[in-house]
């Protein structure tokens, strides 16, 4: 009777530590995020890239951008992981996270600037479709 208290008294108190753990992070995160320092997200973003720590420790030396042996490999990691989250949402797959998109978004953002929109063809579908066939139409009855 007496293990069984005191396994529970266990729990309770490493429930409270990870929620005052929880907590403390959540805070470290919105204070980092006022402040405009963005690191661990960075981190975060290219370490699921596939990076080193060391060379993450590099791209992300204070004040200066990242080495330019390295910055060729972040842009195509970065690219590429954007590609396929893109491709994702259009197929419109149950995995796709949200979350990880934009993230990966910010951090392109910060290292390279804003993303350059790509030239497409018209848009083929509803919006263009009454257009046109207001053109074959021709002029209306008087």
């Amino acid at each position: 009777m007496e293990e069984t208290m005191v396994s529970a008294s266990a729990i309770e108190r490493m429930e409270r530590t990870l929620r005052g753990a929880a907590r403390a992070y959540v805070a470290a995160l919105k204070a980092a995020e006022t402040q405009g320092d963005h690191r661990r997200e960075t981190r975060g973003v290219l370490a699921a890239l596939g990076f080193t720590l060391d060379e993450i420790a590099l791209a992300q030396q204070a004040g200066a951008p990242p080495p330019g042996f390295l910055l060729p490999r972040i842009r195509e990691a970065l690219d590429r992981e954007l590609r396929r989250l893109a491709r994702e949402v259009r197929a419109g797959r149950a995995g796709y996270d949200i979350n990880r998109h934009i993230a990966a978004r910010r951090v392109w953002q910060r290292l390279f600037g804003p993303a350059k929109e790509a030239a497409t063809a018209p848009r083929r579908g509803p919006r263009v479709r009454p257009r046109r066939r207001a053109a074959r139409a021709g002029p209306p009855a008087p």
